[in-house]
């Protein structure tokens, strides 16, 4: 390489300057040849689509909340032990969850201390159980199921004069 050109450093700079004295307008043209393969959703990825599209056809907005809940929460929602995390954010974001009520419920009490009179959530998310089994001698891990769960409190229609609540 020349050594008053310091921008050919690898080979497809020297490509490059090749195409383009010989001329881009001379270069024949050909698609790339391959074989694409279809890549299949998994069935849990497919239910959970079908489950949204439900929950969002009967209007219930959907919540995404964090794994990380509040120890209290999740032991009055749930009797199964929580996984404990070695570093969490805060005290109030320390275990993982058991259960999605816990999210809903804090996005429930959200709403209602702001005067909401109807609220229909629901969240899609996995869970956090304890082991199933340990194979071998490496640490077990988690059971994480994908599970779903709505939440809908209030007056089934908005309060209008014409209808008996």
């Amino acid at each position: 390489m020349p050594p008053w050109r310091l921008d050919l450093k690898i080979a497809e700079d020297i490509t490059e300057e090749i195409c383009r004295l010989y001329g881009y307008d001379n270069l024949p043209e050909t698609l790339p040849v391959g074989v694409r393969a279809l890549h299949t959703q998994a069935a849990t990825v497919s239910m959970a689509n079908k489950a949204r599209a439900f929950f969002a056809a009967q209007g219930l907005l959907e919540i995404i909340s964090y794994a990380f809940v509040s120890p209290l929460w999740q032991q009055a929602l749930s009797a199964v032990p929580a996984l404990a995390l070695a570093n969490p954010m805060s005290e109030d974001m320390s275990v993982m969850r058991t259960t999605l009520w816990g999210g809903l419920l804090d996005r429930a009490l959200f709403n209602l201390h702001r005067r909401q009179e109807r609220i229909s959530l629901f969240e899609i998310g996995r869970c956090f159980l304890p082991p199933l089994s340990a194979e071998n001698d490496t640490p077990p891990l988690p059971h994480q199921p994908l599970m779903a769960a709505g939440l809908l409190y209030g007056l089934r229609a908005p309060r209008q004069w014409a209808l008996q609540n």
